[in-house]
């Protein structure tokens, strides 16, 4: 290869690094157990990574970024060739990894629109979740019901996985999905059943398992609480409630939902519980605007006011020793009239005290080291209908003479 080749390769190279600092594809953050490490996924073009590849092309990948280093690895999961991996997260105690994965689809250019929004309604519905130990270890894929799946997370005794299931909505809606509800994998019992509702809410976002994880908190817009199931309609739910978007949902709770209300605040959304059971959220102070706050157990609310670079967050977490408020962000559209471009993100964080807003320097992806993943296995799971109709196949017994049942 000659030097004007090489000159011309990085240069191509430096220009794809240079359009990361421009806007990055981030989602999904999560700490491990003591905040020395953060994990997050991203997608990106894939020349970044692999120089032979047609321009066009994205991968996807889960990343863990040291704080104290800056070094940056990503997990080399398996077939990745076949599948797109993402909403990776660390559970809580850091010992394990969980995500999904849904098969890619190679959009034949002879294809017709609805050909090719087919194949992808059909990957969306081919969504699996999986989970393997942080260090790479221990791969399985959980054998499940087809469906939209989205954000598994792990609880915090490491025996469940909580997961939201929807529902497609015809071709040409406004929003790809819609009727979400949480469902829970036990991973001893090896059983997926609905964790509580069903609730069919229209969207959702980050979730939580909350101590004793007998709760989970979750951002969550509008549940199907309509005048025919006692409800209220959606115009009149939203102003009951100040269009909050934050739910503690309790395993097996049944009937109408009532969301989190912060008093002196509207739109409130994203949550997150702290070590000390305070709730961080993002929402609109009535008399101030939009604020990054904490309500503590008390029911104290303390305020920071983004900068307006930061205007737009779509996901909070928290360190351990809750010094530092994590989330990504949008970058702001100085004109009003222009849509927010929802794949041009940053991470950013909030020290609480110092009160300083800093943006997060994220190592470009081909800066990254791979950690090998093994241990590939199949991890097989009863279904709702299953469960039903493994009950219908009991004998019938009467209970006048228990001694004789077997």
């Amino acid at each position: 290869m000659t030097r004007k080749q090489n000159l011309s390769d990085q240069s191509s190279e430096d220009k794809l690094t240079q359009n990361q600092d421009q806007g990055r594809d981030f989602s999904t953050l999560s700490f491990n157990k003591d905040g020395s490490e953060l994990m997050f996924n991203e997608c990106f073009d894939a020349r970044l990574i692999d120089k032979e590849t047609k321009a066009n092309k994205t991968e996807c990948k889960i990343f863990r970024l040291n704080l104290a280093n800056n070094t940056l690895r990503y997990y080399d999961l398996p077939d990745q060739d076949k599948y797109f991996y993402s909403d990776g997260s660390f559970s809580p105690s850091g010992n394990y990894v969980v995500m999904k994965r849904k098969p890619k689809i190679k959009l034949d250019g002879k294809l017709s629109d609805k050909e090719k929004e087919d194949q992808i309604r059909r990957s969306y519905e081919q969504s699996e979740i999986a989970v393997m130990k942080a260090d790479g270890s221990d791969f399985r894929i959980i054998k499940m019901a087809p469906g939209v799946i989205v954000r598994p997370i792990m609880s915090n005794d490491e025996s469940k996985i909580a997961y939201f299931r929807a529902k497609l909505r015809k071709p040409v809606s406004k929003t790809f999905a819609a009727q979400f509800d949480i469902y829970e994998i036990d991973l001893k019992a090896k059983t997926d059943k609905l964790f509580s509702g069903p609730y069919e809410f229209f969207e959702t976002g980050q979730m939580q398992y909350l101590k004793g994880d007998k709760e989970i908190l979750t951002h969550a817009y509008t549940p199907l609480n309509d005048e025919s199931r006692g409800g209220l309609s959606a115009s009149k739910y939203n102003d009951k409630y100040s269009n909050s978007s934050i739910y503690k949902i309790s395993r097996g709770a049944e009937g109408l939902l009532e969301p989190m209300v912060m008093e002196g605040f509207m739109s409130v959304s994203n949550p997150f519980s702290g070590a000390n059971d305070s709730i961080y959220f993002y929402g609109q102070e009535i008399k101030t605007g939009m604020q990054l706050s904490k309500k503590d157990i008390d029911g104290n609310i303390a305020t920071w006011e983004p900068t307006l670079e930061y205007a737009y967050i779509s996901q909070i977490i928290v360190n351990s020793d809750e010094s530092k408020i994590f989330f990504c962000y949008t970058f702001y559209e100085p004109d009003r009239f222009k849509r927010t471009n929802i794949r041009k993100s940053g991470i950013a964080y909030l020290n609480t005290k110092t009160y300083e807003w800093k943006k997060l320097e994220v190592p470009s992806v081909n800066s990254s080291n791979g950690i090998k993943v093994i241990g590939s296995r199949i991890l097989e799971i009863k279904h709702p209908n299953e469960l039903k109709n493994s009950l219908k196949k009991l004998p019938n017994f009467s209970l006048t003479n228990p001694i004789k049942l077997k």
